[in-house]
């Protein structure tokens, strides 16, 4: 029976975190008939038998195992599909096992930060028996591509630029979840953990989306950067960025970790003959230059819909239904090296003057002053405190980037 006929085999990586997820979707595609879920993994017993209760592993017949490992030995030649929904620093060796086994895999993204990393695991892909799809989610959206396919078409003229204004807030508790949060480096592993490269990651793969061809993603040929940190924490928590990309269109993004309440991310597409603005991550509206207003708004009605749409179209072209994953590794050839490219560029992490920053009981953090700069950034392109950065970052320079690294952040 070809995989065509039959319904795909599925096992999961982990119980905890974002992994709930994968489980609460992966049960819905389960009633549907499109998958069955046939074994699962985590380091912990505790873990996993509270995730037995809820997910009704028992009665689905789910088999539960200690790690990747002895689950991939256990079930060799028995599963189709391994979802990856683990932590960022284990994606590489993982992703590596699933390869082996012969079964394909669904990484959430990031795939990796680490450029050396990231080029090992697009190689190793490439012998893959199917291509790995990465949980970069909005893209796929129904939505998004149809207003991709009106720009291409040149209905709105020429893309000219793009540009991201976040305001995501996070606390204590998000920095000190793991070992690796908010961190650069753990041990002798490079984790590189941003703003940017992770929680905001799907907004800034979304305007590579916009930049780029039909079926492709736009890349990056130049970047500049500035990158601060209020939290205490090693990495970065607030990111003013800007890149030239290879169609030529200008990126801008102007995103951080800090604030208390409110959370906001806008999306700017500006093109010759209309502005196109999201104002939440689902709806929005294009300006015409000639007075015009048209709203939009996606037929997903929330997340966990957006995850389990991704997942049924990793099935489909598991399946041989779809011609290829919605984002494959090499989709995010763009995304990891502006995250990465940035770090060069900035020559450094700078620290937020301690007078700006009031922290609250949960340890948010709010920076006077800081949303007006942000705003201004990314609408004219105006440094904070009017400095530019050391200087810009190109591809080749991802050539040395430990070295680099190691050098200007002193790790």
């Amino acid at each position: 029976m070809s995989r065509r006929d039959r319904t795909l085999r599925v096992a999961v990586a982990g119980v905890g975190g974002f992994a709930g997820q994968h489980h609460l979707s992966l049960a819905e595609l389960e009633s549907e008939g499109e998958c069955r879920v046939v074994a699962t993994c985590d380091p912990s017993a505790a873990r996993l038998g509270q995730a037995g209760e809820q997910y009704r592993f028992e009665q689905r017949g789910v088999s539960t195992y200690p790690n990747l490992g002895s689950l991939l030995q256990a079930t060799a030649g028995e599963i189709d599909v391994v979802t990856l929904p683990t932590p960022i620093p284990l994606h590489a060796a993982q992703h590596e096992a699933v390869v082996e086994a012969g079964a394909a895999c669904y990484l959430e993204k990031p795939p990796s930060l680490w450029w050396p990393e990231y080029l090992e695991m697009l190689e190793r892909d490439g012998r893959a028996s199917r291509q790995t799809q990465v949980g970069f989610n909005f893209t796929g959206d129904p939505m998004r591509q149809e207003l991709k396919s009106r720009i291409l078409s040149g209905e709105f003229g020429v893309l000219r630029g793009v540009s991201l204004l976040a305001e995501w807030p996070r606390d204590r508790e998000y920095y000190t979840r793991n070992d690796w949060a908010g961190r650069l480096r753990v041990g002798d592993r490079w984790v590189l953990d941003s703003c940017i490269g992770n929680a905001l990651a799907h907004y800034v793969q979304n305007l590579l989306f916009w930049c780029g061809k039909e079926g492709a993603v736009g890349e990056v040929e130049e970047v500049w950067a500035r990158l601060f940190r209020a939290h205490p924490i090693e990495s970065y928590d607030t990111a003013f960025v800007s890149a030239r990309t290879d169609g030529g269109a200008w990126l801008r993004i102007g995103a951080t970790h800090t604030g208390k309440d409110r959370y906001f991310e806008r999306e700017t597409l500006v093109l010759d003959q209309a502005t196109i603005r999201f104002d939440t991550w689902r709806s929005g509206e294009i300006e015409h230059r000639n007075g015009t207003r048209e709203r939009f708004e996606s037929s997903r009605g929330d997340h966990a819909e957006m995850l389990r749409e991704n997942l049924r179209e990793y099935f489909a072209y598991v399946r041989g239904d779809r011609p290829r994953p919605t984002t494959r590794l090499e989709d995010c050839r763009g995304f990891v090296s502006l995250c990465d490219l940035a770090l060069v560029s900035c020559g450094g992490i700078e620290e937020i003057a301690r007078e700006r920053i009031e922290t609250d009981d949960l340890g948010r953090v709010q920076v006077e002053g800081l949303e007006r700069e942000l705003t201004a950034f990314v609408e004219h392109e105006t440094w904070p405190t009017g400095e530019l950065p050391l200087e810009s970052a190109r591809m080749d320079d991802l050539d040395c980037f430990e070295a680099t690294m190691s050098q200007r952040l002193g790790l």
